[in-house]
């Protein structure tokens, strides 16, 4: 074997004459291979004027003095072209610039160094379609941001997949999670189903389309409420079409239904979470049973009066009107409005009364 492997380097021989010549022609590869920097991408034109250790790659379509050397390394050396076979994984950096060049199965790929100062755009199993867009494809299971030191890990504390993100903290005490728009004058949204459905503003949180959302359910309540102020609700005659006075009835309804004291068999559930925290982790609700009392009403005594009446109030209901047997709810606000009807029969009652009294009271005409 006259060269070596990887660098086709000359060996020297046993007894060979000028043997400085082998060793200047070794030294001359390995200048033009160690820390190898080339002047252009690959080219298919010769320089008209290179200077002495200028490389080059040779295109794929090589003319002149380069003819016949295409993806070969094109060194001027002596006042001459001497061209070098690259193997895979030979790696040149274009000068000047963030660009290398890697020869890979029989060809060469330009890559540019990554900087994360100057990212603008990041695609993950596929390209990224805007700047600063984060790609995941369907074919990524997940992203997981952990934290951790020493290249140990610990829990996860964000999960992005191709059709959900999560964000968790395992240690409350040490920090929290916050979405906030910075900008003057601008939100943060939520959505759902490809929409929008709260926005958080600078000094309000809002639902994103008026009169369209729930907040909770019959299934997903909430505990407890805290405001300073009570709950303002639209009253406007602009947004009603007014049927009809209350009538009587207001007054046999409160003749009819009992008012309760009573103590919620759940008064809330506690969430037991089982398993290490992370998105495996599961939730159990745990009911804890109500020791005060509160008073109150009975949706099916409300609900069974209305029906004996053929009514059909908003003052109750169905959470779902197609099944009789769903939970049943109250709105204590519309219970207000009958009580006054029913206040209002009361002091007109006791006015025609009083009447009556004054003239039974009368002294007899002389």
């Amino acid at each position: 074997m006259d060269n070596t492997n990887r660098l086709a380097m000359p060996y020297l021989l046993p007894s060979q004459a000028q043997k400085h010549v082998t060793h200047n022609e070794a030294l001359a590869v390995l200048d033009a291979l160690v820390q190898p920097v080339v002047h252009s991408p690959p080219s298919n034109t010769v320089p008209a004027m290179p200077e002495e250790g200028d490389t080059y790659i040779v295109g794929s379509g090589p003319e002149g003095q380069w003819a016949g050397h295409s993806g070969e390394i094109a060194v001027c050396q002596d006042g001459a072209w001497r061209f070098l076979q690259p193997l895979d994984g030979w790696a040149f950096r274009l000068r000047n610039t963030d660009k290398s060049y890697v020869q890979a199965n029989g060809g060469w790929e330009e890559i540019t160094s990554f900087d994360p100062g100057s990212l603008t755009e990041l695609g993950i199993g596929r390209a990224p379609s805007v700047p600063l867009h984060v790609g995941v494809d369907s074919g990524v299971a997940t992203i997981r941001l952990q934290s951790g030191d020493g290249g140990t890990f610990g829990s996860p504390f964000a999960d992005f997949s191709h059709d959900s993100a999560s964000f968790f903290f395992t240690n409350w005490g040490a920090g929290n999670i916050a979405f906030t728009a910075i900008r003057p004058a601008s939100s943060v949204a939520f959505g759902a189903a490809g929409g929008v459905r709260l926005r958080i503003e600078e000094a309000s949180t809002i639902p994103e389309a008026d009169n369209a959302y729930s907040l909770g359910n019959s299934t997903h309540r909430w505990s407890s409420v805290w405001a300073s102020n009570g709950v303002i609700q639209t009253s406007d005659a602009r947004d009603k079409l007014v049927d009809s006075p209350i009538g009587e009835f207001a007054t046999r309804m409160v003749d009819s239904i009992s008012p309760v004291l009573y103590r919620w068999k759940a008064a809330q559930n506690q969430v037991m979470i089982e398993g290490e925290p992370g998105p495996e982790a599961t939730a159990r609700l745990e009911p804890m049973a109500g020791k005060r009392l509160h008073a109150g009403f009975l949706a099916q005594d409300v609900a069974g009066f209305l029906a004996d009446l053929g009514l059909d109030l908003g003052v109750c209901g169905l959470a779902n009107r197609e099944d009789q047997d769903s939970r049943q709810w109250l709105r204590p606000d519309e219970m207000v409005a009958l009580l006054w009807q029913a206040l209002r029969d009361t002091r007109a009652e006791l006015a025609r009364l009083q009447v009556r009294l004054d003239e039974e009271r009368l002294p007899p005409v002389s």
